[in-house]
């Protein structure tokens, strides 16, 4: 029996854009300010800068996000956007050429 794989492959503008978004849904925040960076490491790990004006100064936060909340972030900009995404596959996110990347693997029914 054949199985399908399948590679969605996201800039750095949509990365940035999925992280933003989900952000915003999730009940404990962990961005502030405005996102300055925005970097998917080999680690998996996303490391994020924000700028947060606090009064007359602008200071940096630097942050870390975990390889799940980059996988939930990335699935729900595919939602968002109406990129067809199977439920049943397993999820798994990637670095390919310096971009994420949500690999999806979808096993034959027996």
């Amino acid at each position: 029996m054949p199985k399908e794989f399948r590679q969605i492959v996201f800039s750095r503008e949509e990365l940035a854009d999925a992280v933003v978004a989900h952000n915003r849904i999730e009940e404990d925040k962990v961005l502030y300010g405005d996102l300055a960076s925005c970097v998917l490491g080999e680690d998996l790990i996303i490391r994020v800068e924000c700028r947060i004006r606090d009064g007359g100064n602008l200071r940096s936060l630097k942050v870390n996000l975990t390889e799940d909340f980059a996988l939930e972030a990335l699935i729900r900009y595919c939602l968002e956007n109406n990129i067809p995404i199977p439920r049943s596959g397993s999820k798994q996110l990637r670095l390919i050429d310096d971009e994420a990347c949500l690999e999806i693997s979808i096993k034959p029914r027996v």
